[in-house]
């Protein structure tokens, strides 16, 4: 907690956060107020908007450790698939802020590669860091000559496309580990959601079954399944897939989704 004396003018609550040096940028102040992290004395900020009193008494749960709160679902599904990326050539594909990118850095990769399509919303921690390559480019069209090494290990994350779109192309690249976001709303096909969410648990497993199948299709074998401690946006339910390149390394996935509750 830190408490300065300021006027008594109200102002957002994300701004109000970075004047008083409690987030590091506005958009990070965003992050700590949508994750539930910031409250005063008397309530629970909800709504980055919300206006505050300058002189209001702050006080956060947790820091996020990293540019993102996209770097707390990395960090956990590393945990989870006991992998250790130091040292490694590492590829990020859909960086945007750069939570993954945070991640793999802060754990000691050797190289980074981060694919987007734009880089608008980058945070400058990643961005400025000597390992990082930055690749402007739609990932759907990567190839082996935009990288000068092999690809030790991938991160994927992405939205409003399928996954499958991706790991054609990343295929062709052969990252030995790759670890990938599945987000069963954008792969279960236009016009079957309501309000884009999934609710129904048998529904869900279908998607994520047609998907894995899918991911088998492209040559890739899955290791591990893992769901996302953080939710996605408005609040589905995502799932890390921990794929390989050796059939021999892989597991009976069918099981891990039937146990999905």
């Amino acid at each position: 907690m830190k408490k300065e004396q300021f006027s008594n003018e109200r102002e957002r609550a994300d701004k109000v956060l970075f004047l008083k040096g409690l987030a590091e940028s506005r958009e990070k102040a965003e992050l700590m107020i949508r994750e539930g992290l910031v409250y005063t004395k008397n309530r629970l900020i909800l709504k980055p908007s919300e206006k505050i009193s300058l002189n209001e008494e702050i006080f956060i749960k947790e820091r996020i450790p990293f540019v993102s709160r996209g770097g707390i679902k990395l960090d956990s599904a590393l945990k989870a698939f006991n992998i250790n990326p130091e040292g490694c050539v590492s590829l990020d594909i859909g960086t945007s802020t750069g939570g993954f990118a945070d991640v793999l850095l802060q754990r000691g990769v050797k190289k980074l590669y981060c694919v987007d399509v734009n880089f608008i919303h980058l945070h400058n921690k990643i961005r400025n860091d000597k390992r990082v390559v930055l690749i402007q480019k739609n990932a759907r069209y990567l190839e082996e000559k935009d990288f000068e090494e092999k690809i030790d290990i991938a991160t994927v994350d992405v939205s409003f496309i399928s996954l499958l779109k991706i790991l054609k192309p990343l295929k062709i690249i052969s990252p030995e580990i790759t670890i990938a976001l599945g987000k069963p709303q954008f792969e279960a096909g236009r016009g079957k959601l309501k309000k884009g969410v999934i609710k129904d648990i048998k529904f869900l497993k279908e998607t994520l079954i047609n998907l894995a199948e899918g991911i088998e299709n492209t040559g890739f074998f899955i290791k591990g399944i893992f769901e996302s401690p953080i939710r996605g946006e408005k609040g589905n339910r995502e799932f890390f897939f921990l794929l390989v390149l050796k059939k021999e390394e892989s597991v009976e996935w069918r099981k891990l989704i039937e146990d999905i509750k």
